[in-house]
């Protein structure tokens, strides 16, 4: 009794990858690999693909799909948002 779900997600999981963007994999522990260290983003987040985009100096909007998740300071690499 396998099927397919009739239902579509309301918008696509992957970022789009125009310039801008910096695609990561969200780890089986909720991290992502940046400049050689591990953010904690969320367990939630778990093997999806977030999008990064430089918004100010330093810092980076963190995106799933349209949705703005928060931001992460490049200097401390805390996750704000």
């Amino acid at each position: 009794m396998n099927r397919q779900a009739a239902r579509t997600a309301p918008f696509q999981c992957r970022p789009r990858t125009a310039g801008h963007f910096l695609v990561k994999r969200v780890t089986h522990a909720g991290t992502i690999r940046f400049q050689d260290r591990l953010p904690f983003l969320a367990n939630a987040l778990k093997e999806h693909h977030v999008g990064l985009a430089e918004s100010d100096d330093g810092i980076r909007s963190l995106y799933l799909g349209p949705v703005l998740l928060g931001r992460i300071d490049e200097a401390t690499m805390m996750v704000y948002g």
